[in-house]
């Protein structure tokens, strides 16, 4: 079986946490002939959700991936899609990437990003255990939002090397963790949604987590509160609201290793869906709406009303195509 050029096949890669999605073992039992059940037993760690909120791949007692034999992948063809992203330290500044290989990951990176978000939402109803029908139906909605459209690929850029910069980070051992960005935006939509998670009231979130001043850039929006860090973070999980973060964070490329001016606004609003970007953007007006008005303090009356508005602007198809039609500079097609 052929493996990457210049692969050092140390198997050193294959100790790491390796994320996999529901596409991740649907794609390999249909390859493999496998039953999805039987595929996701084998291939899904029990009892552990990584980092990256998605499953962790199954290691032997020696704390390999299961599918390394004698230092080398056994489906190497079929591997998970974050292997196939992942790219050698020791082999960066040998392994610049071809044309060909760079369209093909831009398309992998906005399909992970799709498939992640499905498999994430997977996990918050089912954990690790399999689940059929919940299974099937999140197959289906993957295949049904990776359909390719020049409209809907993820943005993707290259250092000065040649190398790739793309919305995957390993911030683990990065000595700015948690306090790389000056301030953690959020929405009225993150209050509904982090509160839930938490949970408190929506009122109690504004007192314990809102900074009293607004954010600054951009301006008018809710910030949540931080000393060193973002009052969310954590040494050992880095952010304790991971799977319900701000969708700033979770748009927002690393500020230590993007180039903000050429950069950062073409990884920022290629990432994710459109429809996710979409209904962000209309939560980001409404809030600096809402801040202008009532400050950063809870108003229920007006708190509610905004929400309201929030979906009622969603759900305008006219307004969503022309959001669609003004960041389409952003979303690079093959």
């Amino acid at each position: 079986m052929q493996h990457s050029r210049d692969c050092l096949e140390c198997g050193d890669c294959c100790s790491f946490e390796i994320p996999i999605t529901l596409f991740d073992v649907f794609r390999i039992s249909e390859e493999m002939n496998f039953s999805l059940k039987n595929a996701f037993v084998q291939m899904v760690a029990p009892a552990r959700i990584g980092r990256s909120g998605l499953f962790c791949i199954r290691k032997d007692e020696e704390g390999k991936c299961v599918f390394l034999s004698e230092r080398r992948c056994s489906i190497h063809a079929l591997k998970p899609t974050a292997c196939r992203l992942f790219r050698c330290s020791q082999l960066a500044d040998s392994n610049a990437l071809d044309a060909h290989e760079q369209n093909t990951r831009k398309q992998l990176f906005w399909e992970h990003s799709v498939v992640s978000q499905v498999t994430r939402a997977y996990i918050n109803q089912a954990g690790v255990q399999y689940n059929e029908t919940l299974f099937l139906r999140a197959i289906d909605s993957i295949q049904r939002n990776i359909v390719t459209r020049e409209s809907q690929k993820l943005a993707y850029g290259l250092d000065g090397k040649g190398c790739a910069l793309g919305m995957v980070y390993d911030c683990s051992t990065c000595a700015h963790r948690g306090k790389a960005a000056g301030e953690t935006l959020i929405t009225l939509s993150d209050v509904i949604r982090i509160s839930r998670a938490l949970p408190c009231s929506h009122k109690d979130f504004f007192t314990r987590y809102i900074d009293k001043q607004p954010a600054k850039t951009p301006g008018g929006v809710l910030q949540l509160r931080r000393s060193q860090h973002c009052i969310f973070f954590d040494e050992t999980t880095h952010c304790r609201i991971d799977a319900v973060r701000p969708m700033h964070c979770r748009f927002t490329p690393c500020p230590m290793n993007t180039n903000p001016v050429r950069e950062y606004h073409c990884l920022y609003l290629g990432a994710g869906t459109l429809d996710e970007q979409f209904a962000h953007q209309v939560a980001l007006d409404v809030t600096r709406t809402y801040v202008r008005t009532h400050g950063t303090s809870y108003n229920r009356s007006a708190f509610r009303q905004a929400v309201v508005h929030i979906k009622k602007v969603t759900s305008n198809n006219r307004e969503k195509e022309r959001f669609k039609q003004s960041i389409a500079p952003y979303r690079v097609s093959i």
